[in-house]
């Protein structure tokens, strides 16, 4: 695969993916210490979960939900002829699995900061978000996609408004969005618990399996969010990994200064929102 390396400062073509082979660019700055203490921190869990797919069922059948929508969008926009550029592939050498059916219908480029497994079975661009107002590229893209990384990015405003400078006329942005809301996580758990319960037979054993969980979950549950609230109201980080901790109202504030909202789809059980906005 080639790897070609861009530099402003020469010059330079446009940045063209319009090739039987694969191609690889990498556009590298000098990040903040801040951006990459947080991503070397992500560092080991992308490997594990983007290179070796180690997902688990919910994440998957979540995954085909968001390929589902993205993939709506992406026939609206241009059908087969579609260009489509994910923020925040991973650092996977094979296509995210979200990605996959898309891919084989579309010209998909992968974005990436993170100069891991560079050379890879598909379009690659090693690059960050907010450094797309600063490349040519020779052709815009119908559809963006952004599962799971908007929280990563460090400033979202000036990351959205790289990303419209290669969005097609009439284009889409697809976000798949982790929220951090105490109702989301309290249902998420609780859903967890009953089908563990339920999995039980028999009624008094089911019985017992809740009574423990109220005398020993329920309060640890009612202490983890009132953390976790304490901690969003000081603008505390939560883990390591995130830049935001999205709550469900802050949502549509955030996005539509940046096109119009035409979906927006809660998956139950999770924690997982989905998006879609038009440039």
């Amino acid at each position: 695969m080639p790897v070609h390396t861009i530099d402003l400062e020469s010059e330079q073509d446009e940045i063209n993916f319009d090739h039987a082979d694969k191609q690889s660019y990498v556009f590298m700055t000098d990040d903040d210490a801040e951006w990459r203490q947080v991503t070397e921190k992500s560092l080991d869990e992308y490997i594990e979960y983007h290179d070796l797919q180690g997902y688990d069922e919910l994440t998957r059948v979540v995954m085909q939900h968001f390929q589902n929508i993205a993939f709506k969008y992406m026939h609206l926009s241009a059908g087969d002829d579609a260009r489509v550029l994910d923020v925040g592939c991973g650092v996977g050498r094979t296509l995210p699995l979200y990605a996959r059916d898309i891919a084989g219908h579309s010209l998909y480029v992968g974005l990436d900061p993170i100069h891991v497994n560079v050379e890879r079975d598909y379009h690659f661009l090693c690059a960050k978000a907010e450094d797309l107002a600063r490349l040519t590229f020779a052709a815009p893209f119908n559809l963006v996609l952004f599962a799971t990384s908007l929280d990563h990015v460090r400033d979202v405003r000036v990351a959205l408004d790289a990303v419209k400078t290669v969005l097609a006329d009439g284009g889409y942005m697809v976000f798949w969005l982790g929220l951090h809301d105490s109702s989301l996580v309290a249902e998420t758990a609780g859903s967890q618990v009953l089908k563990k319960i339920f999995s039980c037979q028999g009624l008094l054993r089911r019985s017992l399996h809740l009574l423990k969980w109220l005398v020993t979950g329920l309060p640890a549950l009612l202490l983890r969010c009132a953390a976790r609230e304490r901690s969003l109201r000081k603008r505390m980080p939560l883990d390591p990994f995130h830049f935001h901790y999205f709550l469900d109202d802050d949502i549509d504030r955030l996005l539509s200064g940046h096109g119009e909202i035409v979906e927006r789809l809660r998956i139950p059980g999770t924690n997982s929102l989905f998006v879609v906005i038009r440039g």
